[in-house]
């Protein structure tokens, strides 16, 4: 996987050449949306293993926490 574009203004290191969004013409910012995307040619166990991982990963309590830090830490 690779990151296609930021939309809170800054790329963490991990995907530094990854562009923010009013970079690609798009007068928004937020940090708080992440969507991920497949070729439609990725085969179905595939995809579905990458669903089953995010829903995961959205439902850590430890992930919840730290969500929830970084979005008091905004304001």
């Amino acid at each position: 996987m690779r990151a296609l574009a930021v939309g809170d203004g800054q790329a963490p290191p991990a995907a530094a050449d990854a562009p923010n969004v009013q970079e690609l013409g798009v007068s928004w910012i937020d940090g708080a949306f992440a969507e991920s995307a497949c070729r439609k040619s990725t085969p179905a166990a595939l995809r579905k293993r990458m669903s089953d991982l995010w829903a995961a990963l959205n439902n850590d309590p430890e992930m919840k926490e730290l969500a929830a830090e970084e979005a008091v830490s905004s304001w």
